[in-house]
C-alpha cells in the first residue's frame, strides 16, 4: 500500500479539514473507495499518522531502496554497487537519532493543529517496525540471487567507505546463517589439503624424505583456503571494524598456525636426537649434515605456507602479527641451520643435488634412507689455487671500480662513476656465477680473464680522462660560482608560514616558518606526499639535510591527525556514564530469588551527540551476590552483558532475576569491562 499522504496528495502541514477536502475530491473521481478510504483513515487517526508521517520525511532516502527491493523490476539488470549504496544508505538512516524524527513531526502538527507526540518512544517503536520490514524485504531479495552474487555483493559491502551500521550487522547474521553449510564445506576441504601436507611433513620428519608434491600440496591448500576466504572474507572484516574476532576464523587459523609450529619444531627434534649421536657414530656425521641441508629446505617450504595464512587471515590483526613473527623465526632458524652447515661442511661437498626421492647407484647410502655423494679428500690442487687466484682478481677489480667511482662522483664526474659501478657489478655478478657453477678450466675462464684485464684498462682510462676533464673544468670556470635553486613548499592544505625558499647546492636549508592546519601536527617537509621521499625539514623547520639538487624542485608538507579519541574501559568508564542499580530478594517456599534492576545512561558532561562517536558501545557488568557472612564460602558471580546504541542515545536499563542460597543477600555491582572508542 502507499503512503497515506500520496494517496491523497496531502502534506504533513495540512489541517484536517485540508484532508477533508482533499479526501472528498478524490471521491469524485473514482470507482474504488478502498484505498482513498483507507487514506483518509490512517491520516486522521493521531497513532496510526506517525508511521506515514515517517516514511514522508524518507522518502527521498528510501527511494532507491524501494526501487531494487520493494519494487523490483524483473528485466532490472543487477548492478551489485547499487544494491550496496542502497543497503549503507538505508543502514545510515536507521542509525539517526530518532529525536531528530520526533522534532520534525511534532513541529509539522503544530502548524497543522494536530495533537503532538509526548512519548518519544512511540516513534523508536515504529522507526523499529519499518526496519524489520525493510530487512525482511533485504532477506526475500538474496533467495533470489544466486550464491555467488551473495557472496560478491558482501565482499563489496566491507570495503566500502562507513559503510558499517547495526542494520548491516543483521544483514551479515543472516549471510552467515545463509551460507554456514557451504563456509563448512570449504573449510572441510581446506583441512583435507592441508593433511596431504602434514604427511608430507610427517614423511620428511620420519624418514628425510621431501616430497616433491610437497610443493603442490600447498598449492592446492593455498586454492581451497582462498576459496574459502572468499566466502567468510565479510565476516572478518566487520568482526575487525568492530574490534573483535571472528570466532571460526580464529579458530581455524589457530589451528593451522599451531600445526605449522608443530611441524618445525619435530623437524629440529629429530636433527637434535642425530646430533646426539655424533660423539660415538662416525656415519652420524653424514647424516646430520645431510639432514641440516633438507631442513633449510623444509623451512622455506614450512615460510611458504605461512605466506599463504598470512594473505588470507591478514584481516585479523592480531592473527597477522603472530604469523609475521614467526616468519621472522623461522628466518632466525634458517640462518642458524647455514651457519652450521658453513662449519660442518665448509666447501659443501655433501650438499644433496639430487632430490631424495631418487637414488645413486654410484654414491654411498647412509642409514637416513638417503644416498649422500662421496665426499672428496679437502685437498687444495693446483686448479684450486688457479681458482682461488681468480677469485682474487675479480674481487680486487671490484673493489677498485667502486673506490673510483665513489671519488668521480664526489667530483661531479657523474658519467665516469656511473660506469664505473655498473662495470663493478657485472664483474660482480660474473664472479659470483663462475663460483657457484665451479667451472673446470675451459674457455668460459679464459674470457673470465679477458673481462677482468679490459675492465682494469677500462678503469685506467676512465680516470686519465675523468682527471684531465675535471682539470680543465676548472680552469675555464676560473672558479665556482654558487647558483641558487627555488624550492618550493606546498603546504598539503596547511595554512600560513614560508611558501618558498632559496636554496643552494651544498648547503643547509636555509631558514623559514612552519605552516599550521586544525586537528593536525606538522611533520616537517619531504619530497614527496604523506611524508615519504627525502626529509628536509623537520617539525621545527630546522634543516635535516643539505640541498644536493641541482634544480628547482617542490617539497611536501607531512600532517599526522591528532587523535582525540578515548578508549573506553571498566576504569574510565563512570567517567563519561552513570550506572544506578538495586538489588531485591523475596522468598517463596524454599526457593529464595534475587532482583537486580540496572540502569546506564551518559552523563550531561559527555556531548555523546559527537558525530565520530560509534553507532554503538559494548559494556559487561559485574555482579557479585555474597554471603551475609564470609565464612559460608565465595560470592556468586554473575556477567551482564549490555549493548549502548547511540540511535537510543547510548542510554539502556534492565533487570535480571537469579535463583541464589537462602542466606545470600548482600550484593556488589560495577562496570567489569567497557570496548569502544569514543570522543568526548
Amino acid at each position: 500500500m502507499r503512503n497515506a499522504f500520496d494517496i491523497l496528495g496531502a502534506t504533513p502541514l495540512d489541517d484536517a479539514s485540508k484532508i477533508r477536502e482533499l479526501f472528498e475530491e478524490k471521491q469524485l473521481f473514482t470507482d474504488d473507495e478502498t484505498e482513498i478510504s483507507f487514506a483518509f483513515t490512517e491520516l486522521t487517526n493521531i497513532k496510526k499518522r506517525i508511521k506515514h508521517e515517517i516514511e514522508y520525511f524518507s522518502k527521498d532516502t528510501f527511494k532507491d531502496f524501494n526501487d531494487i527491493f520493494v519494487n523490483e523490476d524483473e528485466e532490472q539488470e543487477l548492478v551489485l554497487e547499487d544494491v550496496c549504496a542502497a543497503i549503507i544508505t538505508i543502514g545510515k538512516w536507521f542509525d539517526r537519532n530518532t529525536d531528530e524524527i520526533f522534532d520534525e513531526i511534532n513541529n509539522n502538527r503544530q502548524i497543522a493543529s494536530f495533537s503532538l507526540i509526548s512519548n518519544k518512544e512511540v516513534v523508536y517503536d515504529a522507526v523499529q517496525t519499518m526496519k524489520e520490514n525493510c530487512i525482511l524485504e533485504i532477506k526475500q531479495y538474496f533467495d533470489y540471487l544466486k550464491e555467488k552474487d551473495i557472496v560478491s555483493l558482501f565482499n563489496i559491502l566491507v570495503l566500502q567507505d562507513n559503510y558499517s551500521s547495526f542494520f548491516i550487522d543483521e544483514l551479515l547474521n543472516h549471510y552467515e546463517a545463509v551460507l554456514k553449510e557451504t563456509i563448512d564445506k570449504k573449510a572441510k576441504l581446506c583441512s583435507n589439503k592441508f593433511d596431504l601436507i602434514k604427511a608430507d611433513a610427517r614423511s620428511f620428519i620420519d624418514n628425510n624424505n621431501l616430497d616433491e608434491n610437497f610443493k603442490v600440496h600447498i598449492t592446492e591448500f593455498k586454492k581451497a583456503l582462498n576459496a574459502w576466504d572468499k566466502i567468510v572474507q565479510p565476516l572478518q572484516i566487520n568482526c575487525e571494524n568492530r574490534g573483535m574476532e571472528h570466532p571460526a576464523s580464529s579458530e581455524f587459523i589457530h589451528i593451522l598456525r599451531n600445526d605449522v609450529i608443530e611441524m618445525c619444531n619435530d623437524s629440529q627434534t629429530k636433527l637434535t636426537e642425530i646430533i646426539k649421536t655424533l660423539s660415538y657414530d662416525y656415519g652420524a656425521r653424514n647424516r646430520f649434515i645431510n639432514r641440516a641441508y633438507k631442513s633449510v629446505d623444509f623451512i622455506d617450504l614450512l615460510t611458504e605456507i605461512l605466506n599463504v595464512l598470512l594473505n588470507v587471515f591478514k584481516e585479523i590483526t592480531v592473527v597477522a602479527e603472530r604469523l609475521k613473527q614467526d616468519k621472522q623465526d623461522f628466518a632466525n632458524l634458517k640462518a642458524e641451520l647455514n651457519k652450521i652447515i658453513n662449519t660442518a661442511d665448509p666447501y659443501h661437498y655433501q650438499k644433496p643435488r639430487t632430490p631424495s626421492f631418487t637414488s645413486n647407484t654410484n654414491a654411498s647410502s647412509n642409514s637416513s634412507g638417503g644416498f649422500i655423494p662421496s665426499a672428496p679428500k679437502k685437498t687444495v690442487s693446483n686448479e684450486d689455487k688457479w681458482e682461488i687466484g681468480v677469485k682474487w682478481i675479480f674481487g680486487l677489480v671490484i673493489a677498485l671500480s667502486f673506490i673510483l667511482g665513489i671519488v668521480f662522483l664526489s667530483n661531479e664526474m657523474t658519467g665516469g662513476g656511473a660506469v664505473l659501478i655498473i662495470l663493478g657489478i657485472v664483474a660482480g655478478i660474473v664472479a659470483y656465477q663462475w663460483w657457484q657453477l665451479n667451472i673446470s678450466f675451459n674457455p668460459a675462464r679464459v674470457t673470465s680473464i679477458v673481462l677482468a684485464c679490459i675492465m682494469t684498462l677500462t678503469i685506467i682510462i676512465t680516470a686519465s680522462v675523468g682527471s684531465g676533464s675535471s682539470d680543465s673544468n676548472s680552469g675555464s670556470s676560473g672558479g665556482n660560482y654558487a647558483t641558487s635553486y627555488t624550492i618550493t613548499l606546498n603546504k598539503q592544505g596547511g595554512y600560513g608560514g614560508s611558501s618558498s625558499v632559496k636554496a643552494y647546492y651544498g648547503d643547509e636549508m636555509p631558514y623559514a616558518t612552519k605552516p599550521s592546519k586544525s586537528g593536525y601536527t606538522f611533520e616537517g617537509y619531504f619530497t614527496s606526499t604523506n611524508g615519504k621521499g627525502t626529509k628536509y625539514y623537520n617539525s621545527d623547520m630546522d634543516s635535516v639535510r643539505d640541498w644536493d639538487c641541482k634544480y628547482d624542485d617542490t617539497l611536501y608538507a607531512y600532517w599526522v591527525e591528532i587523535d582525540d579519541s578515548i578508549t573506553l574501559t571498566s576504569s574510565n568508564f563512570e567517567n563519561y556514564f552513570t550506572l544506578t542499580s538495586s538489588c531485591s530478594t523475596s522468598s517463596s517456599g524454599y526457593s529464595t530469588t534475587a532482583t537486580y534492576e540496572w540502569s546506564i545512561k551518559p552523563k550531561s558532561s559527555f556531548y555523546y551527540n559527537n558525530s565520530k562517536n560509534p553507532s554503538l558501545i559494548s559494556v559487561t557488568i559485574g555482579l557479585d551476590i555474597s554471603f551475609l557472612s564470609s565464612s559460608y564460602g565465595t560470592p556468586s558471580e554473575y556477567k551482564i552483558y549490555v549493548t549502548l546504541y547511540k540511535s537510543q542515545g547510548y542510554k539502556a536499563s534492565g533487570s535480571k532475576t537469579y535463583s541464589i542460597a537462602s542466606n545470600e543477600r548482600y550484593w556488589i555491582d560495577g562496570i567489569y569491562d567497557a570496548s569502544g572508542k569514543i570522543y568526548d
